[in-house]
């Protein structure tokens, strides 16, 4: 029976190529996104106008300023180039400054989670409901299908389309855009208006309150910071300033660069890592209600210094003789470089092995996605010719999905790791700021090295994996895995603290085949399987 499944596994020499010539064909991976034109502005950035200056740093550029560079408001260093290049893209098209939006969704989401969801329901990176009456998602279970997309598809299927209709989003500061996403019918009221008013009555009896302006208030009291017993539009603005206070003046360019602002002046001083490289091709790009947490509804900078040159060669994008190297050192972040590396051809290509699972013989990938790279300190360079790079639960099912295979359940895991004739150790590294960095992703890869794993043969575990699991509705991402070979008991038990858009080093890229095979050799689709088995569908249709 292996052997019958061995001899279907593609050639080797064929399979890369393959994967992803039928990947670009599919057009899943949308419209094509080139780093190049990302570059930020080496212009003269223009004094704030006054009514500005209470959003701490925050520009009024639709593209921010210096140009194609993003206020770092909380959760926005950990997504991916193509979501930076797509808000930037959108906010141009509408008008809308990008860092009043960036401050918004980072609130609504708490640190842009795209699978975000309270009880309302609202779901999504804008906690989009029923209530704002965006075509398409006007029932419970269309807007619960917002949680399962992705952060880029968010963008074009709901964010760009609720702000398209407000006129009055254009150059709306971040007070008055969070009003459009919480009350737009209110929006344009004085900041003294009241919006919530509670209703004591019904807070001493612990019941609902009756009236609207009642319900406001019960559901979003946490805007009434001074317990005055109601809060106002000007509430509303001053969480809104918080969230830009919180950013420290800093702004982070479409590949990651993030750039300080000069004490005092507000001007860019120093970068603190180097930008991605450029793509020497395309690079894929995919495609209200709101508390203080989200808020839940029933219904004058000096001129920046020219940006610093970075490691990788060329001010901002890092490109490296024409963009054929990859050169990182080794602060920079890793997040979305994987899927990058996917879309360049640069991954090196799967191979798939058979395992027996019990009813099933699956084939999983024998160790997880990796690609080379040159990792660049002072002027010393070290190349790295396969390194286990990390990706976050959403990256790796779009990975999955244009490789037609799927994230492991906990029963394939275990099936894998027990089949695995090479058993690593699990050697967890500091728990520091650089946990999501190139340099750890490649001092963890020098770690599974050191067992010297070869082509084609089983060798697990190569770090913690992104699981199909029920807990999935909890916070939308699962992890599981470092099973120890001493005892066969996992580090990370089943966990859900993390998010969809959680990446570090542990983190790698470990798949299987959609495809599996029963005991009499029939193809089995493993989508169909699990959803027998109890899996709610929602959690695997995101495979197809």
């Amino acid at each position: 029976m292996l052997g019958a499944l061995l001899a279907l596994l593609p050639a080797a020499a064929n399979l890369g190529r393959d994967f992803v010539r039928s990947w670009r064909k599919s057009g899943r991976h949308g419209p094509s996104l080139e780093l190049a034109r990302y570059a930020p502005g080496t212009e003269p950035i223009a004094p704030l106008h006054a009514s500005w200056l209470r959003w701490h740093g925050a520009r009024s550029e639709p593209r921010g300023a210096p140009t194609n560079t993003i206020l770092l408001a909380r959760g926005l260093e950990k997504m991916t180039p193509r979501f930076r290049a797509m808000l930037l893209d959108m906010c141009d098209e509408l008008g809308i400054p990008v860092d009043s939006l960036a401050a918004i969704i980072s609130n609504e989401s708490i640190g842009f989670n795209p699978a975000a969801l309270n009880p309302l329901p609202a779901a999504g990176l804008i906690q989009l409901t029923t209530g704002a009456k965006l075509e398409g998602f006007t029932t419970k279970e269309a807007i619960l299908s917002v949680a399962r997309m992705s952060a880029e598809e968010q963008i074009e299927r709901v964010i760009k389309p609720y702000y398209a209709r407000m006129k009055a989003a254009r150059g709306a500061n971040p007070g008055h855009l969070y009003m459009l996403n919480f009350l737009p019918a209110d929006a344009s009221n004085s900041e003294d208006f009241k919006l919530g008013i509670e209703d004591k009555e019904a807070t001493a009896a612990k019941t609902k309150p009756k009236d609207w302006r009642g319900k406001v208030y019960a559901v979003n009291r946490g805007f009434d910071r001074e317990k005055k017993g109601y809060f106002t539009i000007g509430d509303v603005y001053a969480v809104a300033a918080v969230i830009c206070r919180g950013a420290k003046g800093r702004r982070i360019t479409v590949d990651g660069q993030v750039l300080e602002a000069a004490p005092g002046e507000g001007g860019i001083a120093r970068a603190t890592g180097p930008a991605l490289p450029a793509a020497s091709a395309p690079v894929a790009a995919a495609a209200a209600a709101p508390s203080p947490g989200a808020a839940a509804s029933p219904g004058a900078a000096a001129a920046a210094p020219t940006p610093p040159a970075v490691a990788n060669g060329s001010p901002a994008t890092g490109r490296v003789n024409g963009g054929g190297r990859w050169v990182f050192t080794p602060e920079q972040p890793a997040a979305g470089l994987l899927e990058l590396a996917l879309a360049e051809g640069r991954v090196l290509p799967p191979v798939w092995v058979p395992v027996d699972a019990g009813e099933l013989v699956i084939e999983v990938t024998s160790d997880a996605l990796r690609a080379p790279l040159t990792l660049r300190t002072g002027r010393e360079e070290r190349h790295c010719p396969a390194v286990r790079l990390p990706v976050s639960y959403q990256e790796q099912a779009r990975i999955a999905r244009t490789l037609s295979a799927i994230s492991p359940t906990v029963e394939f895991w275990d099936a894998a790791w027990k089949a695995a004739p090479i058993k690593v150790q699990p050697k967890a590294l500091p728990p520091d700021r650089r946990m999501s960095s190139v340099g750890r992703a490649v001092d963890h890869s020098a770690n599974i090295d050191a067992y010297d794993p070869r082509d084609g043969v089983l060798i697990r575990d190569v770090g913690k994996g992104w699981i199909l699991h029920p807990r999935l509705a909890e916070r939308g991402a699962v992890n599981y895995g470092w099973i120890q070979p001493g005892n066969a008991k996992p580090i990370q038990s089943v966990g859900g603290r993390h998010d969809a858009a959680h990446y570090d080093y542990s983190q790698t890229c470990v798949l299987v085949r959609r495809v599996a095979r029963d005991r009499q050799g029939n193809a089995v689709d493993l989508l169909d399987y699990l959803q027998g088995k109890g899996m709610d569908r929602r959690w695997l249709d995101v495979y197809k």
